[in-house]
């Protein structure tokens, strides 16, 4: 009857061949029942049964789709486009035209023996060649590999083609039966993997090159699909396995959960393509639309291509002078088409969020915005970085992210574990070094292990002698102090710097534990020969009664027992319990001012 469903009917069909304008069917089924075909029907459809038996095709559905009838009992179904007769004639006369205007040519080259006669007919003749052989010689059908073992909700998989490689990625043929009318929200992910099972390129995609949906196929339907799997520019040559897994376009994002087994549908091999650019540096990053960061590079641009400096310990510390310029190649890499107007940016910044420097701008080559990457190749994105010459020495690092320049919102960043970062993500952190400090105020010249040597204290507003004497300060008040360190060999540990104002009791008055430069320039970065410039305060409490105290002055390690670096005076004689008597503060009654 017209109205059979195939999933309700003793029917069974195997899809033999098929290309856009021929397919061949093997049908067996004890009633007859209408065949659809996921095109629209036009006069120059046929059908015809193995025995030569001609049936007549019609539009069927609101859709206008192509249908046949099919009787009961075995058969083999061939439709095809044969065209039109109005068609036909109009191709006929048209051979015939350029047909009479080849020989007209020909004849006339040869009757006034000119050169030009015969090479005007060459283009009719041409061209008559052309038409005949794209309007009687047909290739041959291509095979369908049949698999129906794959079922899903009003789906049934029929078969498959051979995956081709073209010039924009590996194209995939999928034909499916339709069972139900809108059947069940197809999505398929695609997995390219290599030899030893590995992915090297993961993209899903709606039915036919990610323009349909389920929505609108109706039952008794033969749909011819196809996938464009899109190839990594820096896939080395091999032979690699596609394979195909059905998932549920609404929860795949969110959930992952397949509709089906995986399933292996060919084999491509992949020819030596351009070698790919390694980053220096890996950066695992992903951004909305699956834009990936995949690493970056980085030079001072003064230095040229040669080494770059970077902190002993710390490879990936770039070292550089205030004023220098940094120059950033950042590697990006999409799996999916994102046709944004996204743009990137890489702010640097200390580790308080403070920026000394900003870029913002359209990520990739020249004419190659993120709106026209196409999926999984490597695209470079340039920034040249200015460090202001009064920078402050210490650690700035690179905030790399994207926005939309639509509504300038940022983009989430997450791992490749899923993990939310944030809405940027930090590269190791460059190391900013001012060549331009210069001690002052009062000499003292002690050292601290293998640190560094506190070669001067400045204390702006007073007035101090060469020697540790006392500064005056009223309680209430605030003292500042500024530090001058000259770096010795380094330390890798985080130590802190204290300075404690204490009594006779060795009581506590006041004191300033702290970082040195709040942590912008932590003791682990530094250099050896680098003059450190730190200001820090100290609180004097309106309780501290009258008299003069001794300001103690050192550094320890909050990781290892709170353990005190030894200290050496000018002289190079080691004082007790780690720390230095600095000066002596000399405190009066009275408010701040």
């Amino acid at each position: 009857p017209p109205g059979a469903d195939l999933s309700s009917t003793a029917t069974q069909l195997q899809l033999v061949a098929a290309d856009p304008f021929r397919y061949q069917v093997k049908t067996a089924g004890d009633s007859p029942f209408p065949l659809r075909f996921a095109g629209y029907f036009f006069p120059g459809w046929t059908a015809t049964l193995d025995q030569g038996t001609a049936l007549t095709p019609y539009p069927s559905t609101n859709l206008g789709l192509l249908t046949v009838d099919v009787p009961a009992g075995e058969h083999t179904l061939t439709v095809a486009w044969t065209g039109t007769t109005i068609a036909f004639v109009g191709g006929l006369l048209s051979q015939i035209s350029l047909l009479g205007i080849g020989l007209w040519q020909l004849s006339r080259g040869r009757y006034r023996r000119s050169r030009v006669g015969y090479w005007g007919s060459a283009v009719p003749l041409l061209s008559l060649t052309f038409g005949l052989v794209a309007t009687y010689w047909q290739p041959p059908l291509a095979e369908i590999r049949p698999h129906n073992s794959m079922r899903l909700p009003g789906l049934e998989l029929m078969g498959y083609q051979q995956p081709t490689l073209t010039q924009d990625g590996i194209r995939v043929p999928l034909y499916w039966l339709v069972t139900e009318t809108s059947p069940t929200p197809l999505a398929v992910r695609w997995q390219l993997q290599n030899e030893e099972q590995g992915v090297v390129a993961e993209t899903v995609s709606a039915p036919f090159y990610d323009a349909y949906t389920t929505e609108q196929w109706v039952r008794n339907t033969v749909v011819d699909d196809a996938y464009l799997i899109p190839v990594p520019n820096s896939a080395p040559p091999g032979r690699y396995s596609l394979v195909m897994t059905p998932v549920n376009p609404q929860t795949e994002r969110t959930e992952r959960t397949a509709m089906a087994q995986p399933m292996m549908v060919g084999t491509v091999i992949l020819p030596r393509g351009p070698i790919a650019r390694e980053p220096q540096h890996a950066a695992d990053a992903y951004y909305e639309n699956q834009i990936r960061l995949l690493g970056y590079d980085a030079r001072i641009v003064e230095q040229g291509f040669g080494a770059t400096p970077s902190l002993p310990e710390h490879s990936d510390i770039l070292v550089a002078t205030a004023g220098k310029t940094l120059d950033y190649r950042l590697y990006w890499r999409t799996a999916q088409e994102s046709n944004e107007p996204y743009v990137s940016f890489l702010h640097l910044t200390n580790y308080l969020g403070q920026p000394i420097a900003q870029y913002d701008h359209l990520p990739g080559p020249l004419f190659q915005p993120p709106a026209l990457w196409a999926t999984y190749n490597r695209y470079r994105d340039k920034f040249i970085v200015a460090l202001p010459g009064d920078a402050e020495s210490g650690l700035y690092w690179p905030n790399v992210g994207m926005y939309n320049w639509k509504d300038e919102s940022r983009i989430p960043v997450h791992t490749a574990t899923g993990k939310e970062i944030g809405d940027h993500i930090k590269l190791p952190p460059v190391k900013v070094v001012n060549t331009s400090i210069r001690n002052q105020g009062m000499a003292v010249n002690a050292q601290f292990g293998s640190l560094a040597t506190l070669v001067s204290v400045d204390i702006p507003g007073q007035t101090v002698d060469q020697k540790p004497d006392e500064v005056r300060v009223k309680s209430g008040s605030t003292l500042v102090l500024t530090a001058y360190y000259r770096a010795e060999t380094g330390n890798s540990q985080p130590l802190r710097r204290f300075a404690q104002l204490r009594n006779a009791s060795d009581q506590i008055l006041a004191q300033a534990d702290g970082e040195p430069q709040n942590g912008v320039n932590p003791t682990w970065s530094w250099l050896p020969g680098e003059m450190v410039q730190e200001t820090f305060e100290l609180q004097i409490p309106d309780v501290v009664a009258n008299g003069s105290y001794p300001l103690f002055f050192g550094f320890y390690n909050p990781t290892g027992n709170f353990e005190r670096l030894p200290v050496y005076d000018a002289d190079g004689t080691a004082l007790d319990n780690g720390e230095l008597p600095l000066l002596r503060v000399n405190v009066t009654a009275g408010n701040a001012s």
